[in-house]
C-alpha cells in the first residue's frame, strides 16, 4: 500500500513548483581592532587555508544544490547554451606552425578532446608529424590539469613542462626525453617558470614560498635529484615576484625582480650553466624597466624619469646603469604596449586613446612606419616569434567582432599575409554583429567610453534591450576587444554586450591607470556607475535589464558598484569576486597580499585603511535591497580564496531586505581561472548566462 501512494503522489510532487531555501551559515562574531576601529566578521570561520574543513566543504555543496535548484525551470537552456558553446569549436583545430632551428612546432585540438596535444615536424612541413606530448594523456583520471609553461630544450632532445593538478596555481616541472619517449625521474616541485640554459643539460626555475610567491632561482641538472639543485638568488623582499625569460639571441637569461612599481633586472650567460647573475639595473623606487638585446647593445622599455606611458631607451652591454640611457623612442601620449627586437628591426605595438597600432622601426633600410588595418578598435598582440634572424614579425589581431587572426608581415616585400584565422562552426559572416563607441560623462567631467556590441538582427539602439554591462579596472589592465565565442549565445538572444573601459587600467594611457588605484580607487566604482546611467539615460537599456559582470577584481567593483547603487541595476554576476579587501590584506600569508599594497594601500596606514574601508565590499553591505546576484568561485583558488565570496553571499543574505535569489556556484575542482578542460569551461560560462536569462524572465512575469 505505501509504495502505490508514493507512486501515486510523485507526479503530483514533481509538478508543483517548490521554493528552494538557501543553506544557512551560522554567525560566529570574531573581531580586531586597527586604527581605533571594532572590524566585526561574523563569518571569519569560513575561512580555511588547508581546505580540510569538511563542514565548510559541505556548505558550498549546498549551495550548489541551491543553485542548481533555483535555476532548475532553466536547466535546458542551461544544457543548451552549453552545447551552442562547444559547437562553435574547430573540430580540428590547429595552431599556426612556428620555426625553431630546423624544427616546426605547433599544436592541435583533436574532436571530443579537452586538451592540446603537441606536434612538431623536421626540415620540412610535408615531413612526418611527431606528437612529442599529448596533454589529454597527461590529465587522465585528473579533475583538474593545467601548463603553464612547455619548452623544448635547445638541442630538440627535451621537453620540459610545468603543470598543475589541483588548480592551486603551485606547478611542478617533469621532462621528457623525445628520442626515447620516456620521462626522466625527477619532478621538480613548487617551482614556477623555467628556462633553459644553451647546453640543453641545465634549467633554471623559480620556486615558490607559502604565500605563492616567486622567491627563489636554481639550478638543475638533468637527471639529478631535486633537493641538491643550487640556489642561485634569493629575493627577500615581500613585495617583489621573480620571473625568468631570455633574450631572442639566446646569449641572456634574464632574471628579473618586480613590484606593481618598481623593477629589477639580473643577467646571466645562456651559455655558461655556472653563470652567476649580474645586475643590469639596480631598483629606482616606482621605475620599471624591460631588457631587450640587440647586437652590441641593449634596449630598456621604461617609465623612467616618470615616463608615465613609457620611452624605448638604450645602452651599450657595458653601460648598463641608468645614466648612461639614451632616448631611442622619447615619451609621448602613446603607450608602448610590448616591444619584440631583432637582429636588424624593431616593432612595437602602441595604443593611442584606446587604439592600437604596430610600429616598426627597420634598421636595414632605415623605415619607421606603421601598419594599416582595418578598424577602430581592435587588439594586436605578438605572437611567437623566437627567431632573431628574420625579416618577417607575427601577431595576432582580433576585436569584439573580429575572430582572432594570425598575420605574418614581411619587412622586404611589405606583404601581409594572413596566416590562420580563427573558424567558427556555423558563422561565415559577423557583419551582422555591430562594434559602437560611446563616452558616457563621468561625475568629475571626464568621458568614459564604452563599447558596444549586438546582432543588428536582433537588436535596435534605438529601441531599449537588456545590456551586460561588464567593468574590471584594474593593475593598470585594459580591457581590450577580444572575440568570445560564448557570448554569441547571448548577441544572438537579444543581449547587448557593453564594456565599461574604466579607469584603473591603461585603457586610455597609463594615467587612466594611476587616476583609478590607491586613493583614487573610487574613480574606477563612479565611472563605471556613470556608464550604467548613459545606457540607461539613452534608452539603449532599462534599469531592471541592465545586468552587470565582472570578474577578480572586477568582482570588487560589482561589490562595490551594488553597495553603492543597488537599485540600477537588474542584476549581477561574480565572477571570483574580490569581496573581502580588508581582511585580505591585513593577512601576509595569502597570495600577493604584500605586493598588493601599490596596488590598493596598505591597511596599516591609517589614511589608506580608512579609504580601503569605505569601498570594500565585504564590510559596506546595508540592510537595503539588492538585485539577484549570481557568484561564482573556485574552491582551490589562492587569488581570490574560496571564503571572500562565501563570506559575501551569507552577510548579503543576512542584511539585504528583498527577496531576491542570491547564489553561489563554486567549482570543487577548480581554480581562480575556471575549470581545465575547454568542454568543462563552458559549463561554467553556461550556468552564468542561464542566470541571466532566468532574471529577465521573471521580471518579465513580474512587470505590470
Amino acid at each position: 500500500m505505501l509504495k502505490k501512494t508514493i507512486v501515486l503522489i510523485l507526479p503530483f510532487l514533481l509538478c508543483c513548483q517548490f521554493k528552494p531555501y538557501p543553506p544557512y551559515a551560522s554567525v560566529e562574531p570574531d573581531s580586531i581592532v586597527i586604527h581605533g576601529i571594532t572590524l566585526v566578521d561574523n563569518y571569519s570561520w569560513m575561512k580555511d587555508k588547508t581546505r580540510t574543513n569538511m563542514e565548510i566543504r559541505h556548505l558550498l555543496l549546498r549551495e550548489n544544490r541551491y543553485t542548481n535548484a533555483t535555476l532548475y525551470s532553466v536547466r535546458e537552456l542551461r544544457q543548451e547554451i552549453q552545447a551552442e558553446i562547444i559547437n562553435r569549436i574547430d573540430v580540428d583545430d590547429i595552431s599556426v606552425p612556428v620555426k625553431i632551428d630546423d624544427y616546426f612546432y605547433y599544436h592541435a585540438y583533436k574532436k571530443g578532446q579537452q586538451y592540446r596535444i603537441y606536434y612538431r615536424k623536421k626540415g620540412s612541413l610535408d615531413n612526418p608529424e611527431e606528437k612529442y606530448l599529448d596533454v589529454n594523456e597527461l590529465a587522465l583520471s585528473k579533475n583538474f590539469f593545467d601548463i603553464y609553461q612547455i619548452k623544448v630544450s635547445p638541442d630538440h632532445k627535451y621537453c620540459a613542462y610545468s603543470f598543475d593538478d589541483t588548480g592551486n596555481e603551485y606547478y611542478s616541472i617533469a621532462i621528457k626525453d623525445l628520442e626515447t619517449g620516456t620521462y626522466l625521474t625527477e619532478i621538480i616541485t613548487g617551482a614556477d617558470e623555467f628556462c633553459w640554459t644553451q647546453d640543453s643539460q641545465h634549467l633554471y626555475y623559480l620556486a615558490v614560498d607559502e604565500t605563492g610567491r616567486t622567491f627563489r632561482m636554481y639550478r638543475h641538472l638533468l637527471g639529478s635529484k631535486p633537493d641538491g639543485d643550487s640556489l642561485v638568488y634569493q629575493e627577500d623582499n615581500p613585495a617583489y615576484y621573480l620571473w625568468l625569460d631570455k633574450t631572442k639571441d639566446r646569449l641572456y637569461i634574464i632574471l628579473g625582480s618586480d613590484s606593481k612599481t618598481t623593477s629589477e633586472i639580473y643577467l646571466l650567460s645562456a651559455d655558461n650553466p655556472l653563470a652567476e647573475p649580474l645586475l643590469f639595473q639596480k631598483r629606482i623606487q616606482n621605475m620599471k624597466y624591460q631588457v631587450f638585446h640587440q647586437n652590441e647593445k641593449f634596449f630598456i622599455n621604461t617609465n623612467k624619469d616618470k615616463a608615465i606611458n613609457y620611452r624605448l631607451m638604450t645602452t651599450t652591454t657595458t653601460q648598463t646603469a641608468h645614466e648612461y640611457w639614451q632616448d631611442f623612442i622619447p615619451p609621448r601620449d602613446s603607450v608602448i604596449i610590448q616591444c619584440d627586437i631583432f637582429s636588424n628591426f624593431i616593432t612595437l605595438i602602441e595604443k593611442t586613446k584606446g587604439t592600437c597600432q604596430l610600429r616598426i622601426i627597420d634598421d636595414v633600410t632605415q623605415d619607421d612606419y606603421y601598419l594599416t588595418l582595418p578598424g577602430n578598435f581592435f587588439k594586436l598582440e605578438f605572437t611567437a616569434n623566437p627567431e632573431y634572424e628574420t625579416r618577417s614579425i607575427r601577431f595576432t589581431y582580433e576585436s569584439f567582432n573580429v575572430p582572432l587572426r594570425t598575420y605574418e608581415f614581411n619587412l622586404d616585400s611589405k606583404k601581409l599575409e594572413l596566416q590562420k584565422e580563427k573558424i567558427i562552426p556555423g558563422y561565415e559572416d559577423f557583419s551582422n554583429y555591430v562594434l559602437e563607441r560611446r563616452y558616457a560623462p563621468g561625475r568629475d567631467k571626464v568621458d568614459i567610453p564604452i563599447s558596444l556590441l549586438y546582432n543588428a538582427d536582433k537588436v535596435s539602439l534605438s529601441n531599449p534591450s537588456p545590456v551586460l554591462l561588464e567593468g574590471y579596472g584594474a593593475y593598470g589592465d585594459g580591457f581590450s576587444p577580444y572575440f568570445s565565442t560564448s557570448k554569441l549565445s547571448i548577441l544572438d538572444r537579444g543581449i547587448v554586450y557593453a564594456v565599461a573601459h574604466v579607469r584603473g587600467g591603461n585603457d586610455l594611457g597609463y594615467q587612466w591607470y594611476e587616476q583609478g588605484r590607491l586613493l583614487n580607487k573610487k574613480n574606477t566604482f563612479t565611472d563605471f556607475i556613470a556608464c550604467a546611467e548613459f545606457l540607461i539615460d539613452q534608452e539603449i537599456t532599462s534599469s531592471d535589464e541592465l545586468i552587470i559582470e565582472g570578474g577578480s577584481a572586477g568582482g570588487l567593483l560589482i561589490g562595490a558598484v551594488l553597495n553603492d547603487r543597488p537599485e540600477l541595476f537588474g542584476a549581477a554576476i561574480a565572477d571570483v569576486p574580490f569581496v573581502d579587501i580588508i581582511n585580505t590584506m591585513l593577512d601576509s600569508t595569502l597570495s600577493a597580499t604584500i605586493t598588493e599594497y601599490e596596488e590598493w594601500g596598505n591597511p596599516y596606514i591609517k589614511e589608506e585603511f580608512e579609504y580601503i574601508l569605505s569601498y570594500c565590499p565585504y564590510y559596506n553591505i546595508s540592510a537595503q535591497s539588492y538585485p539577484p546576484v549570481f557568484i561564482q568561485a573556485g574552491y582551490y583558488d589562492t587569488r581570490v580564496n574560496y571564503w571572500e565570496p562565501a563570506k559575501w553571499i551569507a552577510k548579503l543574505r543576512a542584511l539585504k531586505t528583498d527577496s531576491n535569489p542570491i547564489l553561489l556556484y563554486t567549482d570543487m575542482w577548480s581554480g581562480h581561472s575556471g575549470a581545465s578542460g575547454r568542454f568543462d569551461f563552458y559549463r561554467d560560462i553556461a550556468i552564468k548566462y542561464a542566470f541571466m536569462f532566468f532574471i529577465l524572465e521573471e521580471q518579465k512575469k513580474s512587470a505590470p
